[in-house]
């Protein structure tokens, strides 16, 4: 089994009495469990008792995971060019989804609003010495609902001044369509890898010192 099979897919494999798990298969079953969705398939599940598919947490996992798939991969037949993104949030949705540029660049905004400081406001203000770039500048409003709606962006865009939020200039996530939007990267990556169109950007050392992790089998 290749390195990129063995991260999409292995699963605690027992090798030589130690457990050997792919952190991202890892990463999206503690996921699934926290969201309400099945384990193995990653489908939303009406009748799971544990966690819900809109929660706060689940949304900044699968953030995590998208951060990893842009860290690891790219898409070999997709077209390069100068407005590549630098970051690996918005370089994951690049290559594997077909959201346009200003929802990935708020998507990015609102995993920085989420993951550093657990925020609904992204000002763009931590590049010190900077000014903000205007595309990531976003208040949030997140909500939870298994078919209605995506990511909503203002038809005028939040210029960052505090007292001049409303509804109206809100940036819109549906944290249920986040989590099956990062679901369905899983599943374009998985058909990419059969098909050899998956190139890896790390160096294989590298890339399996972070991205598996072993332990004693009981």
């Amino acid at each position: 089994m290749n390195c990129i099979k063995e991260h999409l897919t292995y699963d605690r494999v027992n090798v030589n009495g130690k457990i050997v798990e792919s952190t991202l298969v890892h990463g999206l079953r503690n996921t699934r469990l926290i969201t309400a969705r099945n384990q193995d398939t990653g489908i939303p599940d009406p009748d799971s008792t544990s966690g819900r598919t809109g929660n706060w947490l689940g949304a900044m996992s699968y953030m995590a995971i998208l951060d990893q798939i842009g860290t690891c991969y790219k898409h070999k037949a997709k077209a390069q060019g100068i407005n590549l993104p630098t970051n690996s949030i918005e370089k994951a949705l690049f290559y594997f989804s077909d959201l346009e540029d200003d929802s990935r660049k708020a998507l990015y905004a609102l995993r920085c609003a989420f993951l550093h400081d657990l925020s609904l406001l992204n000002l763009d203000d931590m590049r010190k010495g900077k000014p903000p770039r205007q595309k990531y500048v976003h208040h949030f409003l997140v909500y939870d609902h298994p078919t209605e709606g995506t990511i909503e962006l203002p038809a005028n865009e939040w210029q960052g001044v505090i007292a001049d939020r409303t509804n109206d200039n809100g940036t819109k996530v549906n944290l249920e369509w986040f989590g099956n939007l990062v679901e369905d990267v899983y599943k374009k990556l998985l058909s990419l890898e059969e098909d050899n169109l998956l190139e890896l950007l790390l160096e294989e050392a590298q890339f399996k010192a972070r991205y598996f992790i072993s332990y004693p089998a009981q």
